[in-house]
């Protein structure tokens, strides 16, 4: 229920457990669309070092063990992060089709992944 709500100021936000190398949130869309943007809003209070780094992934299939490498790569963030970014967009103007939406530290770090909200725009 974290990072879905519209709410885009820095609480209530999701952040992953602590130890959790590869952390990871996923969002189900409740249908496959074909995804063409998508808008993350990082944690910018504090902490905004976190986010960098980054896959995002759409799939067909839940998989709910970590290892999102089946999903199609949507696009990728390296970072770092900086508050004053506000919102990171997204686009992919072909479209990549799945009902569920991943983003994912792809470095092996023991660091939290944080997110505010997150919006996906399908046709």
């Amino acid at each position: 229920s974290y990072a879905v709500t519209g709410n885009t100021l820095d609480t209530p936000f999701y952040h992953s457990l602590p130890g959790l190398v590869y952390p990871w949130w996923i969002v189900d869309l409740g249908d496959n669309y074909s995804v063409y943007q998508i808008l993350i809003y990082p944690r910018r209070d504090s902490s905004v070092q976190r986010f960098h780094n980054i896959e995002i992934r759409v799939g067909t299939t839940l998989n709910s063990s970590g290892n999102l490498t089946s999903y199609t790569l949507f696009s990728t963030y390296l970072g770092p992060y900086a508050s004053s970014y506000g919102l990171l967009v997204c686009n992919r103007m072909d479209g990549v089709m799945g009902r569920y939406v991943s983003i994912q530290r792809a470095s092996p770090e023991d660091d939290m992944l944080q997110l505010i909200n997150v919006r996906v725009y399908v046709h």
